[in-house]
């Protein structure tokens, strides 16, 4: 669904309103992706402190979202952004093109760009697409990675990234929500 609605924002005459868009729809997309408790969530958004961790009321509260040890998947997709701002000091990525790299994909950018040169090209096969798109978005909710708001989206470590990255601390992820049928 976000795709088809970047597609609709993309449509808007305006800059300006589409930027106000991309950034609520990346909002909204953290949110229902949230593994903490959501009430807390929109309570924070709205600028309420002191909320309880937990209201046991919420999905997320109610059924808690199973996790794993992410480090080598984060590691890898840490690496990778690292590898390709290296590469490319002048080049911004977003996150498909980090995944499309981390799966070893075949395409005339990462041709065009090296990127099917560089170390991290294609060790993130064992994952598909989607996973990886769900760990880069939960990085960035980390504060591992940072997105610009642009419409682009383009991904940086953070310096908590470089830390995690060069320390190999460990770091726990969220498994992926599975789409229902409609």
């Amino acid at each position: 669904d976000a795709a088809k609605i970047m597609q609709f924002i993309a449509d808007k005459p305006d800059p300006q309103e589409q930027q106000v868009a991309r950034d609520q729809l990346r909002q909204i997309v953290a949110y229902a992706e949230e593994n903490g408790c959501r009430r807390s969530h929109l309570l924070r958004y709205f600028g309420e402190t002191g909320a309880a961790a937990a209201c046991d009321g919420c999905d997320n509260c109610l059924s808690p979202r199973e996790t794993y040890d992410g480090t080598l998947a984060a590691q890898k997709l840490l690496s990778c952004v690292y590898r390709l701002r290296e590469a490319s000091p002048n080049f911004s990525v977003g996150l498909n093109h980090i995944v499309e790299v981390l799966t070893g994909a075949d395409t005339d950018k990462i041709r065009r760009w090296g990127h099917d040169r560089l170390s991290t090209y294609g060790i993130g096969d064992d994952l598909p697409r989607p996973q990886w798109q769900a760990a880069g978005r939960e990085l960035v909710r980390l504060g591992l990675l940072e997105q610009s708001a642009d419409m682009f989206g383009t991904l940086a470590l953070t310096a908590a990234g470089l830390d995690t990255l060069r320390e190999r601390r460990p770091v726990t992820l969220t498994r992926p929500l599975l789409p229902t049928a409609a």
